[in-house]
């Protein structure tokens, strides 16, 4: 029997892995369908949402076959029309606009955190920012400057409330952002007129 090199047992363990996310995600989908509650199909929706983020990132890896490095550009744009699919009577009428330098890359451990955190931005606009509006614009958008790297995401809706502070958040969204951030090594500001726009340094 042939030995398997690391390589190849890398493969099949990012395989597995990524199945298994994958059937996470449909028992999630297929749970929305058996509950009345609207809170709680919200809840498995978002819910839904993070593990496919997350799953995405393994199926890139797992399709460039480099297991180390994800083309950030398309991993973000794949991601966000994900999140929009689970809101299509919102999403329908919003513009998504993601501009990332198609030569940022990152490995598994900042990929993930940074989409997560923009699936949640795109989650909480489509949730909370375009209320009895027509139309509007989400954006996300990621570049090197000063040797840094600046992740940018929010929409044009709805401004953020005030009363909500962003170095103490309340809500489950906002600290996971926070949480997120703080990973990545990062810090974390917020524009809130005209809109709402989270500005990432790391």
């Amino acid at each position: 029997m042939k030995k398997k090199d690391n390589k190849d047992l890398l493969r099949e363990v990012f395989h597995a892995f990524k199945n298994n996310l994958q059937i996470i995600c449909s028992i999630l989908y297929l749970q929305t369908s058996d509950v009345k509650s609207t809170e709680t199909v919200e809840v498995l929706k978002i819910t839904e949402s993070r593990v496919k983020t997350i799953a995405l990132a393994y199926d890139k890896l797992y399709a460039s076959g480099n297991y180390d490095i994800i083309n950030f550009g398309e991993y973000a744009r794949d991601l966000s029309e994900s999140v929009f699919f689970l809101y299509p009577d919102v999403s329908q009428k919003i513009v998504l606009d993601v501009d990332i330098d198609d030569t940022i890359e990152f490995d598994i451990k900042t990929a993930i955190p940074c989409g997560l955190i923009i699936a949640e931005v795109i989650t909480n606009s489509l949730r909370h920012a375009f209320k009895n509006a027509s139309s509007g614009n989400i954006f996300i958008r990621c570049a090197v400057k000063n040797k840094k790297y600046v992740l940018e995401a929010g929409n044009d809706g709805i401004d953020f409330p005030e009363k909500i502070n962003m170095k103490k958040p309340e809500t489950l969204g906002l600290q996971l952002i926070s949480s997120l951030v703080s990973q990545l090594g990062g810090n974390v500001s917020m524009k809130r007129t005209g809109g709402t726009e989270y500005t990432i340094k790391f």
